[in-house]
């Protein structure tokens, strides 16, 4: 998101249709309009009004509105990264078969050298050809 930023910055910045939105709902007569016409599709208690899209579009407000589209990005932001970096953690390709117990070895060295070996586990009694898993697998760590 952050590279998209920018864009949406500039975008809500600069934008001749953005100023034209700002000034029209600033407009008493249309804001009004805009506000029934909200109230109608979402009801009388709805949270959205043309005085708070304004604030958040960064126009003036009298109702004191500090939400705006530079929080909604920041806070998008924020939420994406912390949520990168913790996903960052997760490996979901833990699992590496191997065809033998010298394989497994060898594969185990390289993984140490990058300090990412979790374990090797060899399945002595269990071969590609099985189709079902015995009813006791034994194994080597």
């Amino acid at each position: 998101l952050t590279v998209l930023s920018p864009e949406v910055t500039d975008t809500l910045t600069n934008s001749p249709t953005v100023d034209f939105i700002r000034d029209y709902l600033e407009n008493p007569l249309f804001a009004e309009q805009f506000d029934s016409a909200i109230e109608e599709q979402l009801g009388a208690d709805s949270w959205l009004t043309a005085e708070r899209l304004v604030g958040f579009l960064g126009g003036n407000t009298t109702t004191g509105t500090n939400y705006t589209w530079v929080d909604a990005i920041n806070n998008t932001n924020a939420v994406f990264q912390t949520l990168f970096n913790y996903l960052q953690c997760l490996e979901l390709d833990k699992f590496e078969p191997q065809a033998t117990e010298r394989d497994v070895t060898v594969r185990g060295h390289e993984l140490i050298a990058d300090n990412t070996l979790w374990a090797g586990i060899v399945f002595p009694n269990m071969y590609d050809s099985d189709e079902v898993v015995p009813p006791h697998v034994e194994y080597k760590t």
